[in-house]
């Protein structure tokens, strides 16, 4: 445990550094939205004190998932709370043709399965590493006790689904009231920042490092997955983005400038 503890100390100095780079390249997103987006997706370990730091880790064991791997499934019990550590986790909505309705991409830090846990009732969402991942998991009872021993990560908590909540109802605003485009450009904003940089990055191209399916990504903003890849072939017309390798890229120019929201 104490190793556990040694390298999710690392894991939090490196994501810190990362999170002034974050924040820096998402001020083009709505100011609202990025404020309530960003503590819906807030790093829940960079937010505990050292204290309540060790307290959760003590609690935890590490779970590790391999690439389509599963966390949980619709219709498992909640027996645990998650954190990411490092990966990504997809939240998804399976239906009942057999599909995948994305809900959400949790980034590193990020607590994931609360909702149904607190009650003890089954999973109605999915969950699946998009990457390779790690993860703490807390069992129900471990994660209760900590937050009635440590109040301030309790509201913590508490912001953080209420800020879900509120994310979810200004989701549904926009449908009515956002043009497409403009969702799936706040969509890469948001998440053009994540993820481990690469060596060579050139200036003014800045990679979108979250691996996103089209259709994830039509999920996410409400639309079909061949109105996202009409509106990424237009995008690279316009020279707002460009793919290089298997990844894409946004490129701040005037183009972008032009696009963004008010």
């Amino acid at each position: 445990m104490a190793r556990i503890v040694l390298r999710l100390r690392e894991k939090r100095k490196s994501h810190c550094l990362k999170a002034g780079v974050a924040g820096v390249m998402a001020d083009h997103v709505n100011p609202g939205s990025k404020t309530l987006w960003s503590v819906a997706h807030a790093n829940f370990l960079e937010g505990l004190s050292p204290s309540e730091y060790s307290a959760l880790v003590s609690r935890a064991k590490m779970l590790c998932r391999d690439k389509r791997a599963h966390v949980f499934e619709a219709g498992d019990e909640a027996t645990a709370v998650f954190v990411v550590v490092s990966g990504l986790i997809k939240l998804y909505q399976p239906t009942a043709s057999g599909k995948q309705v994305t809900l959400s991409i949790c980034l590193q830090g990020e607590i994931f399965g609360v909702a149904e846990f607190m009650q003890g009732e089954l999973r109605e969402i999915s969950a699946e590493a998009v990457i390779p991942s790690e993860l703490l998991a807390i069992p129900r009872i471990e994660f209760l006790n900590f937050l009635k021993k440590h109040p301030e990560a309790a509201m913590r908590t508490i912001g953080i689904l209420s800020a879900r909540l509120r994310t979810l109802g200004s989701a549904l605003t926009d449908l009515a009231t956002v043009s497409a485009e403009t969702r799936l450009l706040r969509l890469l904003l948001r998440y053009r920042s994540h993820g481990a940089p690469s060596p060579g990055e050139l200036p003014g191209k800045t990679p979108i490092h979250l691996p996103l399916t089209h259709q994830d990504i039509a999920s996410l903003i409400g639309v079909a997955r061949q109105t996202v890849t009409s509106m990424l072939t237009e995008f690279r017309k316009l020279g707002i983005v460009q793919t290089v390798g298997d990844r894409m890229h946004l490129i701040d120019g005037p183009e972008l400038q032009k696009m963004l929201p008010d």
